[in-house]
């Protein structure tokens, strides 16, 4: 029965028709996409600007923690050379007091 309703419809009520439903729906659904597009485009945009920040705050840290490192590696350099003369002059001072007390010893 409903194919013989179709059947006799004319061209123009079923243009009313298409007019009636079909146009609504497709500028309801294209407004729900564009919609749903501009969301997407938000979430995304605050997204990025989180990241941004993000890589910002562990930038500034690296380069913070690579300050740290190059200090510690001057420090480590500067003891070393401290102890390294340190070490030159006790065993100097060493080689005189021993050479003393040997040359003490074997003048007796």
């Amino acid at each position: 029965m409903r194919d013989s309703v179709m059947n006799n419809l004319t061209t123009e009520q079923l243009e009313a028709i298409r007019r009636l439903l079909v146009d609504p729906l497709r500028e309801t659904v294209k407004s729900e996409i564009q919609l749903s597009h501009d969301r997407l485009g938000s979430a995304v945009e605050k997204l990025a600007d989180r990241l941004a920040d993000h890589i910002q705050r562990t930038e500034k840290r690296v380069a913070a923690t690579e300050r740290d490192v190059l200090r510690l590696r001057f420090f480590r350099h500067r003891l070393v050379a401290i102890y390294g003369a340190v070490v030159v002059i006790v065993s100097l001072a060493w080689s005189v007091i021993r050479d003393r007390v040997l040359a003490k010893i074997a003048g007796r």
